[in-house]
């Protein structure tokens, strides 16, 4: 979707990269954290990485909206706005 969308505004699907050494340090630093780069395995071609992107991205929003749940729940019952009285 990010490919087709730069694609769009600027016609071409990737941008030219920046210059400098922060430029350098960004990429150097993402090369050597990212898990799935490309959303494949490294060294893999196997679209297992895909997958395994998809599920584990829904599992992060899930444990974002329960744990957010949760905090609001929280926060609700400590007194001001909202609290019930009975």
């Amino acid at each position: 979707g990010l490919e087709w969308s730069v694609g769009k505004v600027a016609g071409e699907e990737e941008l030219a990269a920046g210059s400098g050494r922060a430029y350098e340090a960004a990429g150097e630093a993402q090369e050597a954290t990212a898990l799935l780069p490309d959303y494949a395995f490294k060294g893999s071609d196997a679209s297992a990485g895909t997958s395994v992107s998809g599920l584990s991205g829904a599992a992060a929003v899930l444990a974002l909206c329960v744990g957010a749940c949760h905090a609001f729940r929280f926060f609700k019952g400590r007194g001001g706005r909202g609290q019930r009285t009975e």
